[in-house]
């Protein structure tokens, strides 16, 4: 059986990847391998970690979460197709040079990823 989906909305679940359970993101990237747009907003995760298979991933949407350090995003890093980034409303957000510090995740740092509508 193969799933293929370019959306994936999971929103107000009061989903938890902490770095205990990152299981649920391991499930998520065998279940959608292909998918494009991940939408994870308004729930209580506190790290990225289990996303890092999500190799086709354009779009995600992590707003309003508990991410609260740039090592709790360190997986879109390993995300090469992504081109938007929607993370407003973390506690990460809260010092000025987020942006810089979440550019610098990838290597080479990404210039086409558009994070909180801001282009580099």
């Amino acid at each position: 059986l193969s799933l293929s989906f370019s959306l994936a909305f999971i929103s107000h679940h009061a989903l938890s990847l902490t770095p205990c359970r990152p299981a649920w993101g391991l499930s998520l990237s065998l279940l959608l391998p292909s998918i494009r747009r991940l939408v994870l907003s308004d729930n209580v995760l506190t790290t990225l970690t289990g996303l890092e298979r999500l190799l086709c991933l354009r779009e995600l949407d992590v707003r309003n979460n508990r991410l609260a350090t740039i090592d709790a995003c360190r997986a879109i890093g390993t995300l090469p197709d992504l081109e938007q980034l929607f993370v407003a409303g973390n506690p990460v957000c809260d010092h000025s040079g987020y942006l810089t510090d979440i550019r610098k995740l990838s290597s080479p740092p990404a210039a086409r990823l558009v994070i909180d509508g801001h282009a580099k």
